[in-house]
């Protein structure tokens, strides 16, 4: 959690984190896939008209796929927008849901058993991910499946934010490191 210190915020941290929490108050009224589509189309606006780093997306994804065409750059590029978005929109959702909720998302968990292996066992796991998918959503499930889960995650610029994130992950079964702490807390939680 935020180790019991009341998250503090400047007024344009308190603005931003009471908007997106109003906005976020009336998605809970649509079901899981519209809210989803919303959230995509919310986040295909950041791409255009509003540009949000449009042309360092462009640049990056072309660097990273020298074959693709122009076209498929620029589709790939709002893509990722409209994910991000439909990212946002489901992680913001999941402080709704109970665990049976959470598991009921999924279809499974391909090699799930290496999992129950190590937990049989008594061992801890490492799990690197990186951004992709719902990063939220994922460990979200594997939490709602029983599994004590330490994730290591960076602070946010807006602390109002940073402590609701923090709260919902620990709502679920989540524990977080904060990245200044894993080195020293990360070999615990293994043990």
């Amino acid at each position: 959690m935020s180790e019991g210190r009341p998250a503090r915020g400047s007024l344009t941290h308190r603005a931003e984190y009471y908007a997106v929490r109003a906005a976020v108050g009336g998605l809970d009224a649509l079901s899981w896939r519209r809210a989803g589509a919303l959230g995509a189309r919310l986040g295909a606006l950041g791409y255009r008209p509003f540009g949000i780093r449009r042309e360092v997306v462009e640049r990056q994804i072309a660097a990273a796929f020298p074959e693709m065409s122009r076209e498929q750059v620029l589709h790939t590029a709002r893509a990722s927008y409209e994910h991000l978005g439909r990212t946002f929109v489901e992680a913001a959702l999941l402080p709704g849901f109970d665990r049976e909720r959470i598991v009921s998302l999924f279809s499974g968990a391909e090699n799930w058993h290496l999992v129950e292996n190590a937990m049989a066992a008594g061992r801890g796991l490492i799990v690197v991910t990186g951004h992709l998918g719902n990063w939220e959503l994922a460990g979200s499930y594997v939490a709602a499946r029983g599994v004590p889960l330490e994730a290591i995650a960076r602070r946010m610029a807006n602390p109002l934010f940073d402590d609701y994130v923090t709260r919902t992950r620990f709502a679920i079964g989540m524990r977080i490191v904060h990245d200044a702490d894993a080195v020293r807390r990360t070999p615990r939680a293994l043990r």
